[in-house]
Order: C-alpha cells, then sequence, then structure tokens
C-alpha cells in the first residue's frame, strides 16, 4: 500500500509526489514522501540522495518561489537550470543545508551567520541610552546623532575603524612563511613560494645571482645576508635582465623572451598577488606565505570607538564577540537580570530570541566557538550546522527543511540535540528531509528512501520506500541487500505519530 495521497482537488495534498526525476544520475525516479514526517534519505555516497533531495526537490522550490516574483527583481537573481523532472506535486517552500554550498567568505563569522549580530546590534544601540545612568560615554562616541545598529556592524561607514575599514588588520608576507627550511637551496625545497612558477618574478632571481656572483646551489642560509635581502625585499631602482625561454602554446618550438625591470622582491610580490586576487579561493593560495597583522587603532577588532567604547552588562561589542557562546548565554541571562522598567519593553523580547538562537548553537555542538570565529576557520559540519541556527530560530511550521548530512564531524554525545532539534521542526509541522549516513539518526526516523544500489551511473533508483515503526532495522543494515529491496514489498504508510 502507498503512502497516502489527498483526494479531491481543494484539499491539502498530504505527500510529496515526484515523477519521472532525471537529475543527475537518477533513473526515471517516480517516489511518494510523505509530509509532517522526518524522512532519511539512505543509501551508499553517489546513490542519488542528494540528487532527489537537494537538486531535485529543494531546487524546483527555490525556481517556484522565483517565478513568483516580478521581472524586474528577477533580472538581479542568478538563474538556476531547471531539474530534469516530469513532474512534481505537493511541493511546498523549502529550507536547505546543503554541504557542497557552505559560504566560506571570511567576513562572514558565527555572528552574522546565525543573525545573532542583529539582536546585538541592537541591544547595545538602544539600551545604553535608556538606562537609568547612561553610559556618559555612548552618544559622544558615536559622533554626531545617536547610535544605531550600523556603529555596530564593521562593514558600513559608521561602524568600521577608520584606518582598517573593518578587516581588523591586513595580510602581511612574511619571511619565514616564505622560506621556510633555510638548510636548503632556494629552489630545491627551502622556499615553497620558489617551488612553482608564481609570477613572473620568479626568472629575475637566477639572473640577480649571476649578477652577484651568487651560487643558487647552496643551502638559502649560507648566502651573502645583502643578496637574501634583496631576492625578499627587492632591489629598489635598481634594474635585473634577464633572459628566459619560453615554449609556445603548441609546445611545437621555443620563443626567448628578455626583460629588464627593477626585483620588487617576493614579500612585495606575495602581497601584490594576493591583492589582485579576485576571489576568496584564489587569494586562500596565497594565506600560507602570510600573517594577519593586528590593526593598531582599532587593536584587531575592526571596529570604530563607538563600538569599543560602549558598554553592555559590563562588555563592549568586541569583547563579547570574543568570548564563546557559553560565556556570551551567561553573559545574556545577566543583562536580562538586570534591566528596568523602561529597557524591559525593548530588551526582553531581543534577549529572549537571542537566548534561543544561543541555545540552538549550544545543544548543537557549537558552545566552543566565538561569536567572531570566521566562517574561513570553521569545518564543514560545524559550518552547516551554524547555517541550520539560523533557519531554525524563525521560528517558522508547514515548511520543507533539507539537511544534507548535518551530523558530520558532530560528537556522538551531541547528536541527541541534533535529532531532538529535528523532531521539534517535526512537530511544529514541519517535513524534515535528512540526507544522511549517519545509523543512529537514521533508526529514529519515521520513513526511509533507500536509494542504491551502487553509486554513480549504478545507482539513481529508489529500491525501497519504508516506514520505519517499533521494530527497526539494525543500525546501518537492511533486512535485503541491493536489488532484493526493491522488489520486496513495501511497508504499510505511516500511521499517526
Amino acid at each position: 500500500m502507498p503512502a497516502p495521497h489527498a483526494a479531491g482537488a481543494g484539499k491539502t495534498r498530504d505527500t510529496i509526489d515526484v515523477v519521472g526525476a532525471r537529475t543527475n544520475n537518477l533513473r526515471d525516479v517516480s517516489v511518494s514522501i510523505p509530509k509532517g514526517r522526518l524522512v532519511a534519505f539512505t543509501g551508499v555516497s553517489g546513490s542519488g540522495k542528494t540528487s532527489l533531495a537537494i537538486d531535485t526537490l529543494h531546487s524546483e522550490a527555490q525556481l517556484r518561489y522565483l517565478e513568483g516574483l516580478s521581472p524586474f527583481v528577477r533580472q538581479y537573481i542568478t538563474q538556476r537550470n531547471r531539474p530534469k523532472v516530469d513532474r512534481i506535486l505537493g511541493l511546498g517552500a523549502t529550507l536547505a543545508v546543503d554541504q557542497r554550498r557552505l559560504n566560506r567568505n571570511p567576513r562572514s563569522t558565527v555572528a552574522t551567520i546565525t543573525g545573532i549580530d542583529g539582536h546585538l546590534g541592537l541591544l547595545y544601540s538602544r539600551l545604553p541610552r535608556i538606562a537609568p545612568d547612561p553610559d556618559p560615554d555612548t552618544d559622544p562616541a558615536a559622533g554626531a546623532g545617536p547610535l544605531t545598529t550600523a556603529h555596530f556592524d564593521r562593514h558600513t561607514p559608521e561602524g568600521s575603524c577608520p584606518d582598517c575599514h573593518g578587516a581588523g588588520g591586513r595580510w602581511q608576507a612574511q619571511e619565514d612563511l616564505v622560506v621556510t627550511r633555510p638548510d636548503l637551496p632556494l629552489f630545491e625545497g627551502a622556499s615553497p613560494w620558489y617551488a612553482k612558477w608564481r609570477s613572473g618574478e620568479h626568472m629575475f632571481v637566477p639572473a640577480l645571482a649571476a649578477k652577484r656572483g651568487v651560487d643558487l646551489g647552496r643551502p638559502w642560509q649560507s648566502l651573502p645576508a645583502a643578496f637574501q635581502h634583496e631576492v625578499l625585499y627587492g632591489t629598489g631602482e635598481e634594474a635585473v635582465e634577464a633572459t628566459v625561454d619560453i615554449p609556445n602554446k603548441n609546445q611545437t618550438a621555443r620563443m626567448t623572451y628578455t626583460s629588464s625591470q627593477p626585483l620588487r622582491g617576493a614579500i612585495a610580490e606575495v602581497e601584490r598577488v594576493f591583492a589582485n586576487a579576485q576571489t576568496a579561493d584564489a587569494k586562500q593560495r596565497y594565506l600560507p606565505y602570510m600573517r594577519k597583522q593586528a590593526c593598531g587603532t582599532c587593536h584587531g577588532s575592526g571596529f570604530d570607538r563607538a563600538a569599543r567604547s560602549v558598554r553592555l552588562g559590563g562588555l563592549t561589542y568586541p569583547d563579547l564577540l570574543d568570548v564563546d557562546v557559553r560565556e556570551v548565554r551567561r553573559w545574556a541571562g545577566h543583562v536580562a537580570d538586570s534591566l528596568d522598567t523602561r529597557q524591559r519593553t525593548l530588551g526582553e523580547p531581543l534577549l529572549q530570541d537571542l537566548g534561543r538562537r544561543l541555545r540552538l548553537l549550544d545543544r548543537l555542538g557549537l558552545a566552543h566557538l566565538q561569536l567572531s570565529r570566521s566562517a574561513a576557520t570553521l569545518s564543514g559540519g560545524e559550518l552547516q550546522r551554524t547555517r541550520l541556527v539560523a533557519q531554525l530560530g524563525t521560528e517558522l511550521s508547514d515548511i520543507i527543511f533539507v539537511l544534507d548530512e548535518p551530523g558530520a564531524g558532530l560528537h556522538p554525545a551531541d547528536k541527541k540535540h541534533l535529532l531532538d532539534i529535528a523532531l521539534e521542526l517535526r512537530e511544529a509541522g514541519n517535513t524534515v528531509l535528512l540526507v544522511e549516513h549517519d545509523p543512529e539518526l537514521i533508526a529514529r526516523a519515521d520513513w526511509i528512501v533507500d536509494m542504491g544500489p551502487g553509486a554513480g551511473r549504478l545507482g539513481g533508483e529508489v529500491l525501497r520506500t519504508a516506514r520505519l515503526g517499533r521494530r527497526r532495522p539494525r543500525l546501518g543494515h537492511w533486512p535485503l541487500p541491493g536489488r532484493q529491496r526493491a522488489a520486496a514489498a513495501p511497508y504499510p504508510p505511516p500511521g499517526p505519530r
């Protein structure tokens, strides 16, 4: 007996019905998925779980939402390709946390990803001004006019440090990172920067060595100090002439190229190519040769004087961002207890929503993180669960949540909290689609969609859909393997929870 369908026009369909899905490796998949349940998509890696849950269901839901926007708005949104599927019935609004689309922009932090920064900005900009004894530095610190949330955002003109423009410092190339093995010759292991041809400057170093009478076959540490300085910091205005043979595009001939120019030096060259890199991924290539030097004005916080001056609950805004989630929860409790009558009207709703998001971070095993922690430094599992907090904090209902391996990297002790949150979403009237390998999480699902039988072109089929009742299969194992599962009789539809 298949999963139940709503009958008749006008009734709300209680299943999501996929017909003829061919996205990626899916092989004309048709399946009914019950709504209001915790549904686990299982199977080996590459079997088609993500292709069905993310690339088909979530992508189609996004496109349907975009089609409802005006043409004027749509012109500013990157268009997505429609998934290959004949039709999907009963599909509602979806929110997805996908491992493959995690934004690692170094400007993003735990506070900005979760939306906590907005709550804190309101608290810091409003509460100190209506305190019984307001801090005399509060308004003067802002300059002209009262404080706003923009003063607590280092990416705005009002909130950013005037010297480092919110960066907290600048990345600078370091000698000991450019030359890591001074006991070896420069081009034979002394420097990872010179291990590959990274810029046109490389061809000038041998020419400079010949001009100075220096043997590059000797260990770097035994070379003259003046030559070392020129390699690292350049020759000033003195030109160096270099000739190099470069093969043409078809490798059929060689071209001789001669140039005469001053040598910039490795330190300046690293910083030049880093500054010219257009994407975060491109800049990442040069970070192994650099360290971030803190700004002397803002002491590395990136904030202007207002955010560094105003105190709430005994801490400035940058100070609060630099403590972990556990400490922020204690701070929020202290602030809540100290509110007077006038502050309570504004502060209590903000602190309640803030507390809910902080508790979610704690329950998801992220209480050790600082709010200022950069997204670029988080593991895949940490970043995905941090994004999950922003979506769970909205308290939405009748939404389809698609979670792609949220248990990745999670400590076993925290898996129960993740599962509890998924079940709470279900109890609030949502559908939770869980793409997962973890047997402990799968075993608690209401319904299973098992994909396979293999990976890639050997997968892409729904082998079985089944309700998990009281007698659940042994963790990580189905009673029948491979294609035998597809031929097995389906389980009965899900009953009342």
